[in-house]
């Protein structure tokens, strides 16, 4: 039955919130979507369980590992303006996949009014605009090797740290 609750939440905030609606396909995107981030930070979570005993440690690693990822989202800063240095960290961003993949499923095909205005002020193209290096499905790879990779991680920490008690 707790395999459930999340597909419930999710389903409860997607139409409550009102989603693009307008394609059949949105909805079942967006449930892949969030299952691939779910696991993809799963997995990171394991690694940092795996690897450190300490409960107060991890308390302290995870916003120093998490809240620098979400520099590399695009969200705060143009992925295009990230310096040459902090390039290879913002490829293992879960953060840039799953805003990527969220707007991507939420803007393309969506029909709105300031996209046929004739007014190049109020004009608007939300996708056309979007510094997305990524399409939607490469996006979604990305998270789920980033989910298989944190958990095949977590898996080689456990089995190093069974063997030295052999």
């Amino acid at each position: 039955m707790s395999f459930f609750i999340p597909f419930i939440v999710i389903t409860i905030t997607y139409w409550g919130i009102g989603y693009n609606n307008e394609e059949a396909t949105k909805y079942p995107m967006f449930l892949l979507a969030m299952w691939l981030v779910y696991n993809a930070f799963a997995g990171l979570g394991y690694i940092l369980g795996t690897a450190i005993a300490n409960k107060q440690v991890i308390n302290i690693l995870s916003p120093l590992i998490i809240v620098p990822q979400m520099l590399f989202t695009g969200f705060f800063v143009n992925q295009s303006n990230i310096p040459w240095f902090l390039m290879p960290f913002q490829h293992v961003s879960i953060h840039k996949y799953a805003y990527q993949a969220f707007f991507l499923i939420e803007f393309t095909g969506l029909k709105m009014e300031c996209m046929s205005s004739e007014d190049p002020a109020t004009r608007c193209d939300p996708v056309g605009d979007f510094d997305s290096p990524q399409t939607l499905w490469a996006s979604l790879y990305t998270m789920m090797g980033i989910a298989l990779a944190g958990y095949l991680i977590a898996f080689c920490i456990l089995y190093s740290k069974s063997r030295d008690y052999d």
